[in-house]
């Protein structure tokens, strides 16, 4: 099983059709760049947020509807995440703590006003809100 390796740093699973990612996953906490473009999730995984050490994660072109919580109390070591191309139309309360988040791309989703939660990102430099419904920015 893929926990089994507890070394891997990178995983790639992009264009998989994935559903779901196996508990076992937790196993590979030193995981730090995880990769899942263009697959077939409708929620985050689980076990995604149980991978601490995950600094990027891409979750573009999947059919994400809402992020949650868990993910975002405790994936504090995060710095690049990806949520392009999904159906999300708000962020949870808890995405402030992502406080070492510096780009973050949740283009061609459904927001119609940026999250407050964004807002409260200091280490933030690249922010990509292109093709969202946008009427005006805070």
């Amino acid at each position: 099983e893929i926990g089994l390796l507890v070394n891997l740093q990178e995983l790639n699973v992009n264009s998989c059709s994935l559903r779901s990612l196996p508990d076992a996953m937790v196993g590979c906490a030193r995981l730090t760049r995880l990769y899942m473009f263009g697959n077939k999730f409708s929620r985050v995984p689980p076990v995604v947020a149980e991978l601490r050490a995950l600094e990027w994660l891409n979750l573009n072109h999947n059919r994400l509807k809402s992020l949650p919580e868990e993910l975002c109390q405790n994936l504090d070591n995060l710095t690049e995440l990806a949520l392009s191309h999904n159906q999300l139309s708000s962020l949870p309360t808890s995405f402030h703590h992502l406080q070492r988040l510096s780009v973050l791309d949740i283009s061609f989703n459904r927001f119609s006003e940026l999250p407050e939660p964004v807002l409260q990102l200091a280490h933030l430099s690249s922010l990509e809100m292109k093709g969202n419904r946008l009427t005006k920015l805070p």
